[in-house]
């Protein structure tokens, strides 16, 4: 294995780019077994209009070859650093490492089967420079791994990133009771990869990965301690629908993915309070910790939780196996009894749901 990258220091990354120059923007890419896709994403973003960026490549200990792969690509590039972990970890921990020895003004993310627009960074920087702004969001394009990706993506915006989606630039109101209404309403895109962060505001306010959150609760902190936070209309991020990407899939047969879930609800919420808890404007406002972590967990149910769980009839047993484990490693002792209310909760939540659906269409 070279040592050229694995496990390289602080000291050795910065002597590795432009001769010691600070580059303007640290895209930081977090890669798992993602050979079928990874070129067209990285090329994505060595074609930009801008050009003063480094690219840091995580590896989370891939098993298919991909940290080869990414060394006969781009080993020697200047603008590519390609580490790895020292076992796999996780993305979150992948985009906590890139962050840590990037160098730009600014940092980005992409997922490691996504793409940029060609003017993606180029329109994010000119607006956080403009703005002086903490964080910059834009809209992203959703297409399945079939189609190819059109130039003009105006009418593909993905549905569920911003509800409060308009043509005009704004920037989000100073208060933060304002903002948190406006995170209640879903005026908030809870994704990291369409944005655009400045480096150190998020080193000052020690914004990382936590435990479980991912996105939510590192964007989340990012809108709880921006003193400018801008939304754009302008579409440049592409969200790739892998089928069988574990983070994308929605198999209902996947039990792995049902763990994964379950155990995010007790993650999410510990996250999320540890995030409130330090903040004076929880502490003063308490109510609103419940209702933003009641808002998140309604989500994560809604669209992850309940997928599993019938209209009526029995919960199957594989499933009740998997949920079972997943609430004795949260609950330990107390299991039995969570097991009986989470089961009879989602059975319960599941027919209101497909009720809820029936009243609509027949409106």
């Amino acid at each position: 294995m070279s040592t050229r990258h694995r496990g390289m220091t602080d000291n050795m990354h910065k002597e590795k780019f432009f001769g010691g120059a600070v580059p303007a923007v640290s895209v930081v890419v977090p890669v798992y077994n993602a050979k079928k896709y990874l070129g067209q994403a990285i090329g994505s973003i060595l074609g930009q209009t801008f050009k003063d960026f480094e690219i840091i490549l995580v590896d989370d200990c891939s098993t298919d070859g991909t940290y080869a792969y990414m060394h006969s690509l781009w080993g020697d590039n200047p603008r590519v650093c390609i580490v790895q972990n020292p076992r796999n970890l996780g993305p979150a921990a992948a985009r906590n490492y890139g962050m840590r020895i990037s160098r730009g003004k600014y940092i980005a993310f992409m997922d490691n089967d996504d793409c940029y627009h060609h003017d993606f960074l180029s329109n994010l920087y000119e607006l956080a420079e403009a703005h002086q702004a903490d964080v910059v969001s834009c809209m992203g394009f959703f297409h399945s791994e079939s189609e190819e990706i059109p130039e003009d993506m105006s009418g593909r915006v993905l549905p569920d990133l911003d509800s409060n989606y308009t043509k005009e630039v704004i920037v989000a109101p100073e208060t933060i009771k304002e903002r948190m209404d406006g995170w209640l309403r879903n005026e908030y895109s809870r994704n990291c990869w369409n944005k655009l962060y400045s480096r150190d505001f998020l080193m000052l306010h020690d914004i990382r990965y936590r435990k479980a959150s991912d996105d939510w609760g590192f964007v989340f902190a990012c809108l709880l301690h921006a003193r400018k936070y801008v939304k754009t209309p302008y579409i440049g991020y592409v969200y790739r629908n892998v089928q069988n990407s574990l983070s994308r899939s929605y198999d209902t047969s996947n039990m792995k993915r049902l763990e994964k879930e379950i155990l995010g609800l007790d993650g999410m919420s510990g996250d999320f309070m540890d995030t409130m808890q330090e903040s004076p404007f929880f502490q003063e406002h308490s109510e609103y910790c419940y209702m933003i972590l009641a808002h998140q967990l309604a989500i994560l149910e809604r669209n992850c939780i309940l997928r599993y769980f019938p209209q009526a009839g029995v919960v199957s047993g594989e499933v009740f196996m998997t949920a079972s484990q997943s609430l004795k490693k949260i609950f330990g002792e107390h299991a039995p009894l969570a097991e009986f209310f989470f089961i009879q909760y989602q059975t319960q939540a599941r027919r209101i749901a497909e009720l809820e659906k029936q009243i609509s269409k027949s409106e």
